[in-house]
């Protein structure tokens, strides 16, 4: 006989049994803790359909599932038959993951409320063992890990959360991760431009020491950057690069000029006076041929040789990716 036909038998006398009101009812005024019985309404405890959360429990436990009244807030109490002839010391976990889906399944019945209506239920789950051997399993879920106290403190305490907002631009020194922070906080102004002149010191220290990750601040700021004056901008990454790397602020004006700048132009041509012919050429074509699928593939190739990724790439062209694999093939 498989397990799944040996278990059977377990589940239909369980589920018959508790398909009783009086029965129901009985089992909870004899076994819930006091202070659940007295937030609970039992008058108002209806059957619901939970055959959708039977994947979360794997084999050798079937479920009860009741919708009750806590107070005025409308939330469940589950019973979760073990009949595995051991204890399973990951129950408190499946546990864990049946209440999450529960969870998940009233969010989406909730769907089409106010966003100031919609609330997570209140779940109190009761294993009701009937195996061969006493129940020896961890009661809690948080006797799973090594360090139970501090597990419990990260699933329980408030999450913590970094917030830009909160922090003031002189608490934001010259460290790689303050620039970071920095460009998250202003990154929607309306002009970019005068925020990162502000902070010149770090872009220059950033210029000097991790061209790559100059590269990604660039990359970032004309993916979601705005301003008025493109030609100032590259002007600016132009004065604090290396000169083995000024040719790549090109590509800056290039994708500004994408993205509907007209100084984009402009600052090509600002470009030429420095001596770079061949950038200023690239610029202005890409000025006169906007949306061509040659002046997009320039862009990826200067992209791609750039140290950008194929996806970040694809995102500023809208070239496909088979379209920029092929140019890297």
């Amino acid at each position: 006989m498989s397990k799944k036909n040996q278990y059977k038998p377990h589940d239909v006398f369980f589920k018959k049994s508790m398909s009783h009101p009086e029965i129901a009812r009985d089992f909870f005024e004899s076994y819930l803790p006091k202070e659940i019985l007295e937030k609970a309404d039992l008058t108002t405890l209806k059957r619901e359909n939970s055959s959708f959360l039977s994947n979360e429990l794997g084999e050798g436990v079937s479920d009860i599932l009741y919708s009750v009244k806590f107070g005025k807030e409308r939330g469940y109490i589950s019973i979760l038959l073990e009949h595995q002839s051991k204890s399973d010391k990951w129950m408190t976990f499946r546990i864990q993951k049946y209440m999450l889906r529960l969870c998940d399944e009233e969010l989406r019945k909730q769907a089409k409320l106010p966003k100031k209506e919609k609330k997570l239920p209140l779940i109190y789950p009761v294993v009701f063992y009937t195996g061969r051997n006493k129940y020896t399993a961890p009661r809690s879920f948080y006797e799973l890990f090594e360090d139970e106290k501090l597990a419990k403190s990260f699933f329980t305490e408030p999450t913590k959360v970094v917030d830009v907002h909160d922090i003031k631009d002189e608490e934001l020194k010259e460290r790689y991760l303050d620039t970071m922070i920095y460009m998250y906080k202003h990154i929607y102004a309306k002009d970019i431009l005068k925020h990162i002149l502000k902070k010149l010191i770090n872009f220059e220290l950033i210029a000097k020491n991790n061209f790559q990750f100059l590269q990604d601040l660039l990359t970032y700021i004309v993916q979601k950057g705005e301003t008025e004056k493109a030609d100032e901008l590259v002007s600016v990454f132009q004065e604090m690069l290396p000169e083995d790397k000024k040719e790549n602020v090109m590509t800056i004006a290039e994708l500004f000029e994408k993205r509907g700048y007209e100084k984009g132009v402009l600052a090509a041509e600002m470009l030429k006076k420095q001596g770079y012919e061949k950038g200023v050429q690239s610029g202005k074509q890409e000025g006169k041929l906007e949306g061509k699928l040659e002046g997009k593939l320039e862009i990826a190739k200067k992209l791609l040789s750039s140290g950008s990724d194929i996806k970040t790439v694809s995102e500023i062209t809208d070239l496909s990716i088979s379209e920029i694999k092929n140019l890297i093939d």
